[in-house]
């Protein structure tokens, strides 16, 4: 029997050595680890375009709502329903209310301290942004805890306002470009309400018309981040409204902006305030800040 030509040596002959299998897997693991970075890229790349889609479509809410109350800026928080043009007291639950957006929301207790409080955040609609941290502040973002950092961290949560008698709440990843300091400007301090496009609506505080911002194409209105104000100082030690402007986005380097004309782009977040001081406009005027516009009156 030749021993060379058996169908069992034929059958080892044909099959794969340890080191053939190796270098296999080898090739393989390589291939991951070219092509990981790259979709991880993609991925990221993805979810600043969602964002960017979001920022649109809450442009057109805004258009809609000017369309209907003579070119005003949405307020960032007006004090009472009577004035908010309707009910709501967020420029968040305004664009709700007037049924310019859905998104999905929860029925509340009315009293700040029951189910809306615990239930989890959001993660869908509009005012989600997929890059930002499914979160919500332990308390109230204006005044509490230590905002360290611009690039993602504690701004990357979510802010929780209720309407004021629409009796639901909504969370928004996106912060409005506005103040409720009426101080006209803030010196070496930063800037006040009434050089921003969103101002706390009163009986007294007429909104800004956005014929009276010169530069809408290149001026702020809404941004990656929480709350508002952060063109304003805080009594708090250490809390830097600035960091509320979030980069988020793409290895946490960039922040999605709408500007007041309705379109969105994304920035990087070096080139944008990094202290409240960076909202006066001396700070403003120089590069790289001076690549966007803040307050009307740059």
């Amino acid at each position: 029997m030749n021993r060379i030509n058996s169908p069992f040596n034929r059958s080892r002959q044909s099959g794969f050595t340890l080191v053939e299998l190796l270098v296999v897997i080898g090739i393989i693991a390589l291939l991951i680890s070219i092509l990981l970075p790259s979709l991880n890229r993609a991925r990221e790349q993805a979810k600043s375009i969602k964002c960017l889609s979001n920022l649109r479509q809450i442009g057109i809410a805004i258009q809609f709502y000017q369309n209907e109350f003579k070119a005003q800026v949405p307020c960032q928080w007006a004090t009472s329903a009577s004035i908010a043009h309707g009910r709501g007291h967020t420029w968040v639950n305004i664009l709700l209310d007037r049924k310019y957006l859905r998104v999905e929301t929860c029925p509340w207790d009315g009293n700040g301290t029951g189910n809306e409080i615990n239930r989890p955040p959001m993660n869908s609609g509009v005012f989600y942004c997929p890059s930002g941290t499914l979160d919500l502040p332990a308390s109230g973002p204006a005044t509490n805890n230590t905002l360290i950092t611009a690039y993602g961290g504690y701004c990357g949560r979510a802010f929780r306002t209720v309407g004021v008698d629409e009796d639901v709440w909504a969370d928004s990843w996106y912060g409005i470009n506005g103040g409720t300091n009426t101080v006209p400007q803030m010196g070496a301090t930063g800037a006040g309400m009434l050089v921003l496009p969103s101002r706390l609506y009163s009986s007294t505080t007429p909104l800004l018309k956005v014929s009276s911002i010169r530069h809408s194409s290149e001026t702020v209105l809404v941004f990656d981040g929480l709350y508002m104000n952060a063109a304003q100082d805080s009594s708090v030690a250490n809390n830097n409204t600035a960091f509320r402007i979030n980069g988020r986005h793409i290895g946490n380097k960039y922040t999605n902006l709408l500007f007041c004309d309705g379109h969105a782009s994304s920035a990087l977040r070096s080139e944008l305030p990094l202290k409240a001081d960076d909202f006066t406009l001396a700070a403003l005027s120089q590069p790289p800040l001076s690549n966007y516009k803040w307050r009307i009156d740059q």
